[in-house]
């Protein structure tokens, strides 16, 4: 399969985006407004990966993906915006990827995640990132997070935990420290930590 890896324009884009290269961006209704967004992530199937590592606990995740790739005028305008946060899950919904891939080392081992639920996916990529914080700090349920409060208004995935399930498709029982990790997930997201066995995520 060929596929393309997309990555922000920055800092050339400041200069292209300024200067010419109209073509690069296209321009997505937001609220009652617009931003211009680079025109590669709205073309074909796409999927969204989230690495979850002490350098990444902080994003960008899922829901902040896509201001990420805004026209370098709209990028500022976001960065100085009183409601960032709501922002990013409204330029979310205007260019979401069809899959997301969340993955994180767990000791020896590589956990993986994949959902087409965006919210889903910002949700299990906040409890991952948690273990990275400062244990003296008290960090907020995923659920509180204000972007995501902000999907769940505009209906863009799941709103409650009961519309989650977790499957597996490793053959027999997942290794202690993943298993142990998925389970501490589930209890932060209030999610039935009993994981059927199949494939896929949702």
């Amino acid at each position: 399969m060929r596929t393309r890896v997309v990555t922000p324009r920055w800092p050339l884009s400041a200069v292209v985006g300024i200067f010419g290269g109209g073509g690069n961006w296209r321009e997505v209704r937001v609220g009652a407004g617009s931003v211009r967004i680079d025109s590669r992530v709205l073309q074909g199937p796409r999927i969204g990966l989230v690495p979850i590592s002490l350098d990444y606990r902080q994003g960008p995740f899922p829901l902040d993906l896509a201001s990420r790739f805004l026209h370098p005028v709209d990028r500022a305008r976001f960065l100085i915006a009183r409601n960032r946060d709501r922002m990013a899950a409204d330029i979310a919904s205007g260019s979401q990827p069809n899959c997301w891939i969340i993955t994180t080392i767990v000791g020896r081992d590589r956990l993986w995640l994949t959902t087409t639920d965006i919210i889903a996916a910002e949700l299990w990529s906040l409890a991952l990132a948690e273990r990275f914080y400062d244990a003296a700090l008290e960090a907020q349920g995923p659920w509180e997070d204000p972007t995501l409060q902000r999907a769940t208004e505009l209906e863009l995935g799941v709103r409650i935990p009961a519309e989650m399930q977790l499957r597996h498709g490793v053959p027999g029982d997942m290794p202690d420290d993943i298993a142990a990790l998925i389970a501490t997930g589930c209890q932060r997201l209030g999610m039935d930590s009993t994981a059927s066995s199949s494939s896929g995520e949702n």
